[in-house]
């Protein structure tokens, strides 16, 4: 088993094929400061996939997509 320090995943989207193990975090709190943050496990249900947007999977707002 190994793990990763917190980060946000930087692509569009992150497919992820749960195994049963539990390890899967998420941050609800990206407005606090990141010593403040709260990390919720999210239960893992074997056979699933996981789907993570990541950085760039969200809706653009910017001119150029207008």
């Amino acid at each position: 088993m190994f793990s990763i320090r917190p980060h946000a995943d930087g692509g569009i989207f992150t497919i992820l094929a749960n195994d049963g193990e539990p390890g899967l975090h998420i941050c609800l709190d990206k407005e606090l400061a990141p010593s403040e943050r709260i990390w919720t496990p999210v239960p893992p249900r074997v056979g699933s996939l996981v789907v993570n947007l990541g950085k760039n999977g969200g809706v653009d707002h910017s001119p150029r997509a207008q």
